[in-house]
């Protein structure tokens, strides 16, 4: 590829805007996913998608689900924002983390991008994940595959569900990677995906608050 480059600066030619273009679409859709790394894990789980691994958390049977329990590594980003989300349109629903500090603030720049979306996160403050408050009428929402896999010993016992939300978002995104430390313009992305995710959430769930 560095030998293209060199060409092309060298001697531009119709080929080289055709590669360069390419190009370009390449790192903006990376840029959609918040880097290189989180796009190969999104392409991943879409694989595992593909080859069946997320059946299960697409098999929710919603006339059990009461409310929705959002689960992301430090609760400071997505999960917040989701829970807020989904209060809004009526939802039972509280958020936790399952590597965090508790009492901490939401991220500042979740709390900008969030803002900018209509969502006031500013009197957040995190939860560590604890499975003693679950019970059978949770939906355990997780942000990816691997937030679902660290829930599961605890959806047992208590009988909850399991789900990721991307699955739900349109178009699907299993892997919904963390926007924490990342531009504003993947803030942005991240939250229209899991908007979408809560939309369909609420348009399926039977059971709302008064």
């Amino acid at each position: 590829m560095l030998n293209i480059l060199r060409t092309c600066s060298r001697t531009p030619r119709p080929e080289c805007d055709l590669f360069m273009l390419g190009l370009l679409k390449h790192w903006l859709n990376v840029a959609q996913y918040g880097g290189a790394k989180p796009w190969l894990r999104h392409q991943l789980a879409l694989a595992g998608w593909r080859l069946g691994s997320y059946r299960s958390y697409q098999a929710v049977d919603w006339s059990r689900v009461q409310r929705l329990v959002f689960v992301c590594k430090g609760n400071i980003c997505r999960s917040p924002y989701t829970e807020i989300r989904a209060r809004g349109l009526g939802l039972a629903a509280i958020s936790m983390g399952l590597d965090t500090r508790p009492q901490s603030p939401a991220d500042p720049q979740a709390i900008r991008a969030a803002a900018r979306k209509g969502v006031d996160l500013a009197a957040h403050r995190s939860t560590l994940f604890d499975s003693s408050v679950l019970g059978p009428a949770d939906l355990l929402v997780g942000f990816e595959p691997w937030h679902a896999q660290a829930m599961l010993a605890g959806a047992a016992a208590s009988g909850a569900q399991v789900t990721l939300a991307g699955l739900w978002a349109q178009p699907m995104r299993p892997d919904v990677g963390d926007p924490h430390g990342r531009s504003d313009a993947y803030f942005a992305v991240c939250y229209e995906v899991l908007d979408s995710a809560v939309e369909t959430m609420a348009r399926r769930s039977v059971t709302k608050r008064s």
